[in-house]
Parts: C-alpha cells; structure tokens; sequence
C-alpha cells in the first residue's frame, strides 16, 4: 500500500521509471517526468484520458482485465506490455501496480512502468548469436564437442559422428574415454588434468577413436576449457580433425624408408651423398663407413676436410681431381685408390661415383658407393709374390738337380782319381818321388769331397741320418765352438729356450749349418757387431704357409740375427744359388748358404731370409716339430674350468689327444691337485672367469712354484689379449669357442708333444634320423666313408625302431621332427637301448634347446651349420664315452649355482656392459644410451665390483657366465 507524503513525492518526481496513478475507473490522474518522456506525451495530454489508449490494441482487453483483478484485491504481479508512444512507435515494458487506499478505502491505482528495450535488444542479440553458433557447429566440417570436465559428451556435431561411427544420442550417453585408444588415454588424461589444474589453458595431440565398428581413426584434437565468472570449469571444447590418410602414409613412407635404409645399410658397401661444394661435408654416409675406413659417420657429416685427408697421398691429387671433374658434368667415375684409416692401415676401395640431376638436368649433387677391395688387392699383391718365388723356386730347382747331377759324376770322378792314387801310394814299384805326389793327389780328392757333398745338400740329395734331436741342444752346442772361430769384437748370445725343441734332423749337418751361417755373419761385421742365435715354437697357418717350401703346421725355427751390412735386393734374390758368393776370389766357394737351404729343406723344413742394407740380416730355419722322445714325455694335464659341459667337453677333447687329465671345478681345487701331484703335471688348462679364485690368480700362484709350466688360459670375452693377460713365456690364450685340433696343438707345442689320439677298438655305429632327404642322404654318405656304419631313419618312431633293432653306438637325431621331436627320442632311447647315446642336431643356435637337450639325456648336441667333420668328431667322441657340444654354444654355458651370492647389478649397469658384451667402446655405449662416457665408465666400475672382477672384460665374462646379461 502507497500513501501520500514528500518522500513519495521526490522518489515519484526523480525516479527514471514511469509512474502514474489512476483513478478506479482507470483514468489517469498524475504522471512522473519520467513517463512523459517514455510515452512522448505531455503529462496534461494524458490527465483524464483511460491509460488502456497507451497500450497496444492486442493487449487492450488483457490490461483491462488486469486492472479490474486489482481492484478487486488481487495481488500485484508484473506484467509485460508493449507500449504505444506518440510518435506511433512500440516499446516492449513492464507494468506493476499497486491500489492506493485512504482510510481503508481504495481510492485509486499506482501504477510503474519501466522500459524493456535495452533487456530486449540484449535477448534477441543472444539469441540470434545462438542460432549462428549452432548453425555453424551442425555444418562444420570438422567434429566438434562440448565435454563435460569428467569426460562426458554434452553436445556433437554431424562431423563428429560421422568421425566416429556413433549418433548424437549414442555419443551423449558416452565420455570420451570410452572411445579413446587404450594406447593414448593416458596421454589424453595426462592433458586434461594438466588444463583443470590451470597449468596450461588449452591443448593439442593426435590421438586415436575406436570407431563404432572397432576400426580405428587418427584425429589431431584441440581441446581448450571454458570457465564461469568464478574460474570454474564448465566444460571443454574439443576439435576433432581426420588426418586418418595422412598418418597411414606417414606410416608407409616411415616404412618404405626405413625397407630402404636397412637394404642399403645391409649391404656389403659404404653408399654416400655428396654436396657440389667440394669444401662442404658429406650429405649422407652409410653405418658401413666407420667398419671400413675407421671414422664414424658423425665426422663425415661434419668435417668438410675428411675426404681429402684421409685419401692416400700417392692418390689425392687424382682422387680429387676425379671429384672436381665429375661436378663439372663429366662422365660417372669408377677408380680404384687407397684411404688410411686412424691406425695408419691402408684400406684399398672400388669407388662409383656419378652425377644426379633434377628434372630440368640441373645438377644436385654426386652419389655412390665405395666398396673395400683390400683383400682383392693383397691376393692380386700375393699372386704376383707367389708368382715371382715360384719363378725364383723353379730356378733353384733347376740349379738343384743340376747341382746333384754335377755332384754324382764329380764323385765318379773323384773315387777313380783317389782310387787311382792310393795305388800309385801302394805301389812298392814305385819311386818315393812318385808315392809323395800320389798322397798329395789322396789328400786332395779328400778335400774335395766337401764339394759334391754341399753340391748334394742343395740338390737334397745327400744321405742324412736323421733322429729326434733337441735344437736347443743343437744350437747351446755350438756356442763354445763359436767362440773360436768369431772375431772378440763379434758379441754371441745364444738363447736356446723354445718349449718345445724336438725335430727330426741330422745333428751334425745341422751343426754344420749354423756354423756356417755364424761365419757369414761374422764376415758381415768386419768392425765388430752382435750375433744371435735364437730358438723358438711357431705355428703357421695356411695364410702364412706363403713360403714354397712351407706347410701349415708346427714348428721349431732357429734365428740367426746378425747386425752386419746386411744385402741388396739383387744379393738376396740369389743367396742361396749354388757358387754365387759376395767374397774375394778364393776366399769361399759360394756352396754355403745353398747348402744350409738344402738341409733344412732335406729335413722337410724351409729358410726364411730377412736383411737390410746397413741393419743387418736374419737367417730363421724352420723345421717341423717332433715328438719328444719317449722318455721326455709327460701326459697329465691339469684341468681347471667352473662350468661342468665346458670341463667335460675339454676333459674329453684332452684324453683323446692321448693325455691323463686332472679337472678341478675352481682355482682353489686346482692348487690342491697340484700340491697331489706337481711331479707328473706337465701343464694347465685354466678358464680366466671362476668363482672364487681365478685363472689369472691360479696362474700367478703356480708360477711361483713352477716359473716354466706352461699355462693355457681360455676366455669366452674377446677384449682379452696376451698383452693384457701378461701371459710371458710358456704361455697362451685361446678364445672360446675354439676346435679341437686348436686346444691339441696349443697344448702340445707348450708341453713339447702331440699324443695321437687313442684308436677305437672299432668304428662306430649310428642310427640317423632326419625328415629331410637330402640331408639324410648327405650326412649318411659322408660319414660311411669316414668308417661310421650308419642306419637310416626318416622320423621319430622310425628311430626308436631302427634303435631297438640296431643297438647303435650312437643315434644322431634331428631335433625338428614330427610328429615325434629330437628331444621326444632322447627322452626314450634308455627304455629301448641303454646303450646308445644320442646326439641331437639343430640348425638353431639356441642355448634354451641345449637345456633341454640335455635334461633329455642326449650326450651331443651339434649345429648343423658347422662342418661334417666336426659331426664326425662328435660321432667319435660320443661313442667313445664322452659328451660334445658345439663350441659356439659351449662357451655360453653358464652356471647358476653361485648367482644368488652376486650382488644384484642395477638396470643401467645390465644395459651398459650388455653393450659392452657386444663390442661397444664407452664412447659408443654413451652415444646409443645418451649419457656421457664418464658416466658409462661410472657403471663399469661399479658393475666390477659387484662382479668382484679386476677389469672390465671379466666383468662381462661374469655377468654372461650367471646370466646376468644376455
């Protein structure tokens, strides 16, 4: 209720709203300022006049019947009108009224009215940006979403659900973690907490959806957040776009490149890139280069200067030259030329170069390919070699057999002249005048038998009386001797300590030769100088059998240095030409050096000659090693090695080889064995990595007790080197996997003898089971005709008859039968023959299988990869009790008894000496791990000791014998 009074008459005087009051038959009785201004009318216009003429005709009868409620009492209720104004135009308002009483009577109506239009304007604007947002979300292009902050779909678009494969009605009972890829969900999540958190405003990936039909589409989302007034989230909105066809050939060109990148790098060739710009660096070099020249392929990439340094200098002016014409647009270059790798070793290439062009002929750049034709090159080198000794060995030939004709008539003629003359001596006619003369002629044809006897040797012709003699015997033997017939300004050292000095040859003529040899020398030093005499064991391989008269094999090789004036090229090709000599007439005869190369070679042994003009010369007799004689030779062999297969497959090897064998699981139990029996051992075998003591320590402390008792260490990591090792005399490494011929040889030239093996009473017997004919067929004539009786199987069942039946020493089973397996049949063989022992053979290279194979009982387990004569030798030791395993395999074999006492190595430690297994320098491991190399020396040193090991490469050996890497 409103009364009147001055307040109401200011508020109703200031007020912006129109306020009016009204009679109770509606009529006008007072309007505000404000209401004339609204309406456009003068406030004595409107007096008088019914206040339904200001409001729009369609709206009359509602006014009307308002105005009535009121005063009937109804409550006041704001209504919206539209109001007409003088000037005819319509504005939306709002109307409140209220009755007006005096003394409990109604008297009249208040009424206010306030102009909408602004509040209209507003609605209309948000409603028509409304309708353009929601046209432009339905035809977008792209999917677009309102999703709620926990991931539920508000609002979808028609682009995204045809991205999806799902109705708008679908999507909105879903969130968008349903529909993500498991493989990018944390990711996506990851993301949006990072947005709710504030760290970031918005955000953009590519992720995948699993389309309503399961198949998978690629979208580059973006997603940013809307918040209220109050900074809380109200939802997010997200852009889907399908980049589904750029990803799948994004893939298929990673894949295409990645086809290529492999072919290339597979290749047995460096391939590279080139600029135009000869003092710019590579554009691209293939992995190959840094195996074939020595410098990574980073330094190709960086250093402008590499090529033109590092190209032989005999060959860059040409090189480069070649270079410079084919970016001119000359014809491709194909050359041949010499690169010096970091460590000086001249590297010989084959390199193509040509030159591409783009499309309109305009050259880019030069491209090809150097390919390493080093060993091309040294056999074309070795052929023109062994050309010219064989042209110089077919001339001493010829001077031989003429040398040996010459000295069988000369010898003819000397009998019949000392014959002829000893009667003439006899002869008790003759006159004293005339026997003097003939003893004089006696003594000499005497003399002169020393002539064809060297014209013999160098023809080997002579009559030898070989034996088993001890060179350093032979060679102590002399120094006395030359101590008469040297000059005293000539220093002699003789130093006769080869382990194993046994040859078959005649002592005296070899004596004879090595004086012979002292006396050049010392004719080569007319003002003083040093001679030595030198014995020692060497063993020649067939690539270094490059002498014409030698064989692969061992040796004992006498070396006689002096530090004379050493001979031209033009003496040394003829040294050893019978009758060619440097001396002063009268002063030699020539026969001497060509009769020390006829006995050595008599002996079946060849001479290496080695001077040097104003250095001196070096005379090296090789003869072939002998056995001891009987009474010289020791058989036991101390055996030490932790992994039991290994021990038995060495232990096995060394009987063979006709030795007794005492094996020890460790270092500590080989001392032990040796304190029982030092007397009798002649040698030790040793692994370097055991638990406990070691090789190198049981190596140390033997010597200390025998400071000559050879010692062979063997090692599964190929870092170890006799240098490394300080082996020093008597000593040796063989690196695992080794043959069986290398670890008899290597023992038998330290201990001075090479037992033949022991002989089966008879050849073995075997049953060969394989599903492959041609193998089956192969394998059974090859070892037919090394005396093995073979039985013929094609599967597993058919094995297990043909055992039964056969009771074969051995059965050689193939491993990938069916139905019934290799191990299936090793598994059985007991119940049907306890006698044979199975050899399984694989061409997997698994060490897994080995486990089973030999939980399955078999006694061999060869590869198939190998050679048929190490099956043959498998065969042989097998049956004759004892267990083969392929050598690649055999060094891999590790033990797991003592891993729980080994400190556990750390992730990073395993990775870094994983790759140090693998032959990576520190600097290579940083590279591939991104660390630096101060921090992969860091993990090194702790893994050693963990490991408890001395140095890096046991270290390695360690952690792969425990398989604590792989």
């Amino acid at each position: 209720m409103a009364t009147a009074g001055d307040p109401a008459r200011l508020l109703f005087e200031r007020t912006d709203r129109f306020v009016c009051t009204l009679d109770l038959q509606g009529r006008f009785t007072s309007i505000n300022p404000a209401g004339a201004a609204i309406s456009g009318y003068a406030a004595e216009e409107l007096i008088g006049r019914y206040a339904t003429e200001l409001i729009a005709p369609e709206q009359r009868e509602l006014a009307a019947r308002r105005f009535a409620d009121r005063l009937a009492g109804d409550p006041s209720d704001e209504t919206g009108y539209v109001l007409l104004r003088r000037d005819g135009t319509r504005i939306p308002v709002s109307i409140a009224s209220t009755l007006i009483e005096e003394h409990g009577k109604a008297t009249g109506v208040l009424g206010i009215v306030s102009d909408m239009s602004e509040q209209t304007r507003a609605s209309d604007a948000l409603l028509e940006s409304e309708r353009r947002f929601r046209g432009s979300f339905e035809s977008a292009s792209i999917g677009m979403a309102l999703v709620a902050p926990d991931g539920r779909f508000l609002e979808i678009n028609r682009a995204f659900c045809e991205l999806v494969g799902y109705s708008a009605d679908e999507m909105t009972s879903r969130d968008f973690q349903h529909i993500t890829h498991p493989d990018d969900l944390t990711r996506d999540l990851e993301n949006l907490e990072r947005t709710l958190a504030g760290d970031v405003d918005s955000y953009q990936m590519e992720k995948r959806y699993i389309r309503s039909d399961g198949s998978e589409v690629w979208v580059m989302l973006s997603v940013t957040l809307v918040r209220g007034a109050d900074g809380t989230p109200l939802h997010f909105v997200a852009h889907a776009q399908d980049i589904d066809a750029r990803k799948r050939a994004d893939e298929r060109f990673v894949a295409a490149e990645r086809r290529y990148r492999t072919l290339v790098e597979q290749l047995p060739l460096c391939m590279y890139i080139r600029p135009l710009d000869l003092t710019q660096p590579n554009i691209y070099a293939s992995p190959q280069v840094e195996a074939m020249l020595g410098y990574p392929v980073s330094e190709w990439l960086t250093d402008p200067n590499l090529l033109g340094r590092i190209v032989h200098p005999d060959d860059r002016e040409r090189v480069l030259g070649e270079a410079a014409r084919v970016r001119r647009g000359g014809r491709n270059v194909q050359d041949e030329y010499r690169y010096l790798k970091p460590d000086g070793t001249v590297v010989w290439v084959l390199d193509e170069t040509h030159l591409v062009r783009d499309e309109q002929g305009e050259p880019l750049y030069v491209q090809g390919f150097l390919q390493d034709i080093s060993e091309r090159k040294l056999t074309e080198a070795e052929r023109d070699r062994l050309r010219d000794e064989l042209l110089h060995a077919q001339r001493l030939e010829a001077l031989g057999r003429l040398a040996g004709g010459v000295a069988h008539d000369f010898n003819n003629m000397l009998t019949a002249i000392r014959g002829y003359a000893e009667l003439l001596v006899g002869d008790p006619n003759a006159g004293s005048s005339t026997r003097e003369h003939a003893a004089r002629i006696v003594q000499a044809a005497e003399q002169a038998a020393d002539l064809p006897r060297q014209l013999l040797a160098f023809g080997r012709k002579q009559i030898l009386e070989p034996a088993i003699v001890n060179l350093n015997d032979v060679v102590s033997s002399i120094g006395g001797l030359l101590e008469h017939v040297i000059s005293g300004s000539i220093t002699v050292d003789i130093a006769a300590t080869a382990p194993g000095p046994w040859a078959l040859a005649d002592r005296s003529q070899l004596e004879h030769a090595l004086v012979n040899l002292a006396l050049n020398a010392s004719d080569a030093m007319p003002s003083g100088g040093r001679l030595e005499v030198r014995t020692a064991n060497v063993t020649i391989d067939e690539h270094d059998a490059t002498e014409p008269d030698a064989r692969p094999g061992s040796y004992v090789v006498i070396r006689v240095t002096d530090t004379g004036v050493g001979m031209d090229d033009e003496t040394r090709s003829r040294a050893f030409e019978p009758f060619f000599t440097t001396k002063h007439e009268k002063e030699g005869s020539g026969l001497g050096l060509s009769s020390v190369y006829g006995t050595v070679a008599q002996s079946g042994g060849f001479v290496l000659l080695e001077t040097e003009v104003g250095v001196g010369t070096t005379f090296s007799l090789y003869l072939p090693c002998a056995a001891a004689p009987a009474e010289a030779r020791a058989r036991t062999i101390l055996l030490a090695e932790d992994e039991e297969i290994v021990r038995d497959l060495t232990e096995q090897i060394l009987k063979n080889a006709g030795y007794d064998v005492l094996t020890a699981g460790d270092g500590t139990e080989a001392l032990v064995l040796y304190e029982e029996h030092c007397g009798v051992i002649a040698g030790v075998v040793t692994d370097i990595a055991m638990p406990g003591l070691g090789g190198r320590g049981l190596a140390l402390q033997l010597r200390e007790r025998d400071a000559d008792l050879p010692i062979v260490f063997i090692s599964g990591h190929h870092e170890e080197t006799p240098e490394t090792l300080q082996l020093g005399a008597g000593a040796a490494l063989l690196q695992k996997p080794f043959s069986v011929n290398t670890l008899v040889e290597t023992i038998g030239r330290l201990v001075g003898e090479e037992p033949a093996p022991e002989k089966h009473e008879r050849e073995p017997t075997c049953v060969l089971a394989d599903d492959h004919p041609a193998v089956l067929d192969s394998v059974s004539r090859f070892l037919e005709t090394r005396g093995v009786r073979v039985s013929q199987a094609r599967d597993g069942e058919e094995a297990l008859a043909t055992i039964r039946a056969t009771r074969p020493d051995v059965a050689i089973v193939d491993v990938a039968m069916s139905p019934l397996s290799g191990i299936d049949v090793a598994q059985r063989v007991g119940a049907v023959s306890p006698e044979t022992k199975v050899i399984l053979y694989t061409g997997h290279n698994d060490r897994a299988l080995l486990d089973r194979a030999l939980e399955a009982g078999a006694r061999g387990f060869v590869l198939k990869e190998g050679s048929l004569e190490t099956l043959e030798e498998a065969v042989r030791t097998v049956a004759a009790g004892g267990t083969w395993v392929d050598s690649r395999l055999a060094s891999a074999v590790a033990s797991p008894a003592t891993m729980s006492t080994l400190p556990p190595l750390t992730p990073r430690e395993r990775e870094v000496l994983g790759l140090v297994a693998n032959g990576l320098t520190n600097e290579k491991v940083a590279t591939t791990l991104e660390i630096s190399p101060e921090t992969v020396q860091s993990h090194v040193r702790h893994a050693m000791v963990k490991l408890e090991a001395d140095t890096r490469t046991e270290a390695v050996a360690t952690a792969l014998r425990h398989s604590l890497i792989s």
